[in-house]
């Protein structure tokens, strides 16, 4: 068993992992990244919303990302591991924590980054939902009437299928109301419950297959599902103490304040989708960088005494 020392350990290798060893390294700070190869967009194609990266398989952009940084900036080390325990091993003056992992190696830091990413939680009453998914379906809210009609600027074609939720007249009449703004675009509400989906074959292009109750078939292009999402390493934070808040509709986080990532306990911050509400690959990365410079300030401040 060994035991490493740095200033900063990173669980995560994603966007918001990343961004914050970039600018920790390039401050000549040593850094130990641990990640093991599971990416919430692992079965996405492209990613979007990155300046210079657009439409780019996110997987690469990854690949790429930690190999500059590992060729740039010697200070950085990544490991590929899963952390199984984490402890406070510090003072709330001098904060200092400490990992083991699933090979038996424990490593010790100044400070502790969880940037592990999040979960979606995918429905299992539907048959067929995971060989389909990335391709997704919504409950009914008023951020799905939003969604409605983004996506009715890309398609004349938009059915919204309720899957046989709304089990009454007056449920009905009230989806109508709440969605009025969507169908007078022209978007369709579909109430029969949905029984199974299937992909379409790759020579047939992308798309999905709705099987409805009582034998009726449509064929999607692209089919939205809103999931909820929880922290991949929540059980990390209930080890070291932390706070785990639920969001209505959404899901649950690990408890930090924004956009610094600090946590109740010092020393410790989370950052990326682990934290926040806000999903995506340029928020992760901005949310990396305000972490990462607020580390940075606080290891300064800690070596002046």
């Amino acid at each position: 068993m060994k035991t490493m020392i740095v200033d900063a350990l990173i669980l995560g290798a994603g966007p918001a992992g990343l961004a914050a060893a970039s600018a920790l390294g390039r401050a000549r700070r040593h850094v130990l990244i641990i990640a093991d190869s599971e990416y919430r967009n692992r079965a996405s194609h492209a990613m979007h919303g990155v300046l210079a990266c657009e439409g780019m398989n996110p997987i690469d952009f990854l690949t790429r990302s930690q190999q500059q940084l590992t060729a740039l900036y010697p200070s950085i080390r990544l490991e590929s591991d899963t952390v199984q325990r984490a402890a406070r091993i510090g003072t709330p003056e001098s904060p200092a924590f400490e990992i083991e992992t699933a090979t038996g190696a424990v490593y010790q830091g100044r400070r502790l980054i969880l940037a592990t990413g999040a979960i979606d939680e995918l429905p299992t009453e539907i048959a067929g939902f995971a060989t389909c998914w990335p391709d997704h379906l919504p409950p009914l809210s008023t951020y799905h009437v939003h969604l409605a009609l983004r996506a009715r600027c890309f398609n004349d074609r938009v059915i919204v299928y309720t899957d046989g939720l709304l089990y009454t007249e007056v449920q009905r009449c009230e989806a109508e109301k709440l969605f009025a703004p969507a169908l007078a675009q022209g978007v369709t509400l579909q109430h029969t419950p949905i029984s199974r989906l299937e992909p379409l074959p790759v020579e047939k292009g992308p798309g999905v297959h709705v099987y409805l109750e009582g034998g009726k078939s449509e064929r999607v292009d692209f089919l939205v599902y809103k999931t909820l999402t929880r922290p991949a390493s929540a059980h990390l934070a209930t080890q070291l103490g932390l706070q785990i808040s639920e969001i209505p509709g959404q899901g649950s986080v690990i408890a930090c304040k924004e956009p610094t990532g600090a946590t109740s306990v010092p020393g410790l911050f989370v950052c990326g989708d682990a934290g926040s509400p806000i999903k995506g690959v340029a928020p992760a990365m901005a949310q990396g960088l305000c972490v990462a410079d607020v580390v940075w300030g606080g290891l300064l401040e800690e070596d002046k005494s």
